[in-house]
């Protein structure tokens, strides 16, 4: 049935095929356990919530998916609902990824500095990205002057302090 309203919505509505393309995007992920992406999502338990099952209550929810845009949850520990998502820029993707650990940068001048995102930390010091990563993996003793640390994910607290970065950055 989806596939024929689909090929039917496709002659009605050239310009919502990148946002049912995203919409079955989505479902994959999180339901289909063949998808190579299935164990970053459905397999760590991220859901779909009952409503956007349908894809004309996803399109009234997010409306059409802007061009260079892509669904983002906002807390990736949690699932595809209407609260948890937007559309997102690729640099707020980057920013917003399970793959972003927290890390204690220390300054040429002695600052201290706690992050999560190597490439905000990166432009907001005219740092390189690839560098602080490379400290980070302890390839590199140091990037201009600045050491960093990471945070281990067993720290007492350590969810608690991502969530506060959710606003912060």
């Amino acid at each position: 049935m989806v596939d024929i309203w689909y090929n039917v919505h496709m002659i009605k509505k050239d310009k919502d095929i990148p946002t049912y393309t995203c919409w079955l995007d989505m479902r994959t992920r999180c339901k289909n356990p063949n998808n190579v992406r299935y164990k970053d999502y459905g397999g760590r338990g991220i859901t779909i919530c009952q409503k956007w099952e349908v894809y004309e209550n996803f399109l009234l929810d997010m409306g059409e998916k802007p061009k260079g845009l892509s669904l983002e949850r906002k807390d990736n520990n949690k699932g595809y609902f209407p609260d948890n998502c937007k559309w997102a820029t690729p640099m707020e993707q980057s920013n917003n990824t399970q793959r972003n650990r927290l890390f204690i940068a220390y300054g040429p001048d002695g600052q201290e500095e706690l992050a999560k995102s190597q490439s905000l930390f990166a432009r907001r010091y005219n740092l390189n990205p690839n560098c602080i990563c490379n400290c980070l993996r302890g390839s590199s003793q140091a990037h201009q002057g600045w050491t960093f640390i990471s945070v281990p994910e067993d720290f007492p607290k350590y969810n608690e302090i991502l969530k506060l970065f959710e606003v912060k950055e």
